[in-house]
């Protein structure tokens, strides 16, 4: 069962760059980088893939932290995309996530545990990567 839907709408703006606005109301650029043809004049497609994926783990694991009373004072995320060649195209074929959260004292730092252990199922964008999403693509003609 579907319980939200997060409309996405690009537009061609010529070459590999397209204008992306996000639910009506966040805008961006994206482009390809300027080694596949691109102009590099905004993220492309894969690197808001590594941005989505370290940001839903560090969202989620920020969520956990509060909700365990552990406070921090900052959290830095570093994602590492691989792209390989898989029967001649190019594609995302790992990921490896670094988080690095800073606690306010030793007792936030105590009650880290339990958010390492679980913060990972609340992570929408990295367990449906993980799992595979299905893509249902249609072309109108």
């Amino acid at each position: 069962m579907v319980k939200t839907t997060i409309n996405v709408e690009l537009k061609w703006k010529g070459k590999l760059k397209y204008e992306v606005q996000i639910r009506g109301r966040h805008n961006l650029v994206v482009d390809a980088s300027s080694e596949t043809q691109g102009d590099d004049e905004g993220p492309a497609p894969d690197d808001l893939l590594a941005a989505a994926v370290g940001a839903c783990l560090s969202s989620s694991f920020t969520f956990c932290a509060s909700k365990a009373k552990a406070e921090l004072v900052e959290l830095t995320t570093m994602v590492r995309a691989q792209i390989s060649r898989v029967e001649g195209y190019l594609r995302v074929t790992g990921m490896d996530v670094t988080l690095n959260p800073k606690f306010k004292d030793e007792e936030a730092a105590k009650k880290k545990d339990r958010c390492v252990a679980i913060f990972r199922n609340y992570c929408t964008v990295t367990e449906s990567v993980v799992k595979g999403i299905p893509v249902k693509v249609e072309v109108k003609t």
